[in-house]
């Protein structure tokens, strides 16, 4: 920290010196103007004019050679595209192995706004294209909901119509369900970065943290959903109609408590937010229903209906840290 003293200019202008280090970082000139950003809390922003110029060029190396495996590829991939790097390279000393680019062009698919902008026998080029202004993340939050939510109906479908194609379609979606929630991971990464963005978009840092906190919330119950729908596809054929109907009514309860949270938070509702949390210790013996029930089956159908019953239960739980989170943010 650095303190500067006020002066005064000319009889009515406040001035204060800017640091060496921070100007000459930011690549700043004589006669070069700054952006003033007056904060909710009253401080203030000063950043050069039109954002941090070297974030524009922030770029990300890897090294074909040093990469062990398909698996470890992509997730050094999705690290670098969630820490905000405007552009990943893979370069190599021989020439780019054929499961390197297939990885690199299932990454490109598996997230939003990369794009392969140049490929050599030794080099892959990918940059990003998308403008965050273009998805607020209100308009991804919905999304993410509504896709959740016809996950949870059709893994609900399963037990009754004993359509294997449904766990499949369910399992597709939540991947759906993961690029929008790093995309805003990735989003509120680039807006640390460089708080100009933020100020476009008309978002603060703390309302950047909001946004990713309930994405992971939805993330989660999407990735509990595709374990119900996973599980349900293993028993379809060996639990009776009185099991189905208990997975069924608990599914149906959860799925209500998660719209709820949901509705609560778009509301600003806290008053809505506590009688939810009210409701998930009645969920919680409904879940414990399927597990005393699951004793009556062989090894491999118990362990799937504990299985779905801990995802049925962790969904309002995990919509419960939504309500709690509405009560605490807006109180």
């Amino acid at each position: 920290m650095e303190l500067r003293k006020v002066q005064v200019t000319g009889g009515s202008s406040y001035i204060i010196s800017l640091p060496k280090a921070w100007v000459k970082k930011m690549g700043i000139e004589k006669n070069d103007s700054v952006e003033v950003h007056v904060q909710n809390d009253d401080s203030l922003l000063i950043i050069p004019a039109g954002g941090k110029k070297e974030n524009e060029n922030r770029v990300k190396i890897f090294r074909a050679d040093e990469m062990v495996d398909e698996n470890f590829l992509m997730r050094c991939l999705i690290g670098a595209y969630v820490s905000g790097y405007r552009e990943i390279k893979i370069i190599s000393s021989e020439p780019v192995e054929s499961w390197v680019r297939d990885t690199v062009t299932q990454f490109s698919r598996l997230v939003i706004g990369q794009e392969i902008i140049e490929e050599t026998a030794n080099t892959i080029v990918m940059r990003d294209i998308l403008d965050p202004a273009e998805l607020p993340f209100e308009k991804i939050l919905r999304r993410m909901h509504i896709i959740v939510r016809s996950m949870y109906e059709d893994s609900i479908k399963i037990l009754d119509s004993k359509n294997q194609l449904l766990v499949k379609e369910v399992i597709r979606r939540d991947s759906e369900v993961d690029r929008l929630h790093w995309l805003i991971a990735r989003e509120q990464s680039i807006m640390f970065s460089d708080p100009g963005i933020a100020q476009k978009v008309n978002l603060g840092s703390e309302r950047c943290i909001d946004y990713f906190q309930i994405s992971k919330i939805i993330e989660r119950i999407g990735d509990h959903t595709a374990r119900i729908a996973r599980n349900s596809g293993e028993i379809i054929n060996t639990i009776d109609k009185q099991t189905i109907k208990l997975i069924k009514e608990a599914a149906k309860f959860a799925l209500n408590i998660f719209d709820m949270s949901i509705d609560a938070y778009r509301k600003k509702d806290i008053f809505m937010a506590e009688r939810i949390l009210e409701k998930v210790s009645t969920l919680k013996e409904q879940c414990e229903s399927i597990n005393s029930n699951a004793l009556e089956y062989g090894t491999g159908t118990a362990i799937a209906l504990g299985y779905i019953a801990e995802s049925i239960r962790r969904t309002g739980e995990y919509s419960a840290d939504l309500c709690e989170y509405v009560i605490d943010y807006f109180i």
